[in-house]
């Protein structure tokens, strides 16, 4: 009878012990890190200055101020959420702004809020309005074999993403594509990824509710987002 009982329990505590692996394979987490190195601000800040010391002091300034975001996917569900988890600043440098956090629902809806030019605002649409074009050109990232794709509703915005993580997704507002987003390069901004790692499904739906991910009253659309953006690019680009 003892023998009886000990087998029933191992069973039980082994089914536990399965369950609670399953459910922590369910939810990806990845971390990302930002900073303000982009192909376009390099490309502006080589016309601008020419003492070597000098880019190279400017460069290293740019590259310390940092983003730290965590996205939490679903795999289930395909809901996801991204999140800002803190901002190295550096003393004298500033940046074109950072995300607070991107909310996507299973059928890919999407709401987020971020700071662009020092004001924050709230906007609003679907993964599945991004058009991307998928290139064949390959790196190797974090020995992630990687392809780059560019965003067709932002021409100059590309991204490089691996299929040896099957999920459409990435950070920010990088949807749509048949593997994970490892790095992304946007106007303002380099992304690159740090550590791709799994978490526990109740910590991801504890998060997912809180009230925290709630817009400003005004909300734009992913157009008027990316309308916004190339307009300031273009004032860079003009020196105004």
């Amino acid at each position: 009878m003892k023998t009886t009982k000990i087998y029933l329990f191992l069973l039980t505590f082994t089914i536990s012990l399965v369950m609670k692996a399953q459910e922590s394979n369910e939810i990806l987490q990845v971390k990302y890190t930002t900073n303000s190195v982009s192909e376009f601000l390099v490309n502006m800040l080589k016309k601008q200055i020419q003492d070597p010391d000098e880019y190279n002091k400017v460069m290293q300034l740019m590259s310390e101020y940092k983003n730290y975001n965590t996205l939490y996917y679903d795999k289930k569900s395909k809901e996801s959420l991204y999140v800002l988890d803190s901002i190295h600043k550096i003393p004298g440098v500033s940046v074109s702004g950072y995300t607070e956090f991107i909310k996507k629902d299973a059928d890919g809806s999407l709401k987020g809020k971020e700071v662009f030019m020092e004001s924050e605002f709230s906007f609003t649409g679907n993964s599945k309005d991004l058009k991307w074009t998928i290139t064949s050109e390959k790196k190797d990232i974090e020995g992630y074999s990687c392809t780059k794709a560019i965003l067709e509703n932002m021409p100059g915005l590309y991204v490089w993403f691996t299929t040896e993580i099957a999920i459409d997704a990435g950070p920010y507002i990088f949807y749509g594509l048949p593997g994970l987003v490892l790095e992304a390069n946007s106007f303002f901004q380099n992304v690159s990824v740090t550590s791709v790692s799994y978490t526990q499904k109740s910590e991801f739906d504890s998060m997912f509710e809180k009230d925290k991910f709630n817009l400003n009253e005004k909300a734009y659309s992913l157009e008027e987002i990316f309308v916004r953006k190339k307009n300031f690019k273009n004032k860079v680009e003009k020196g105004k």
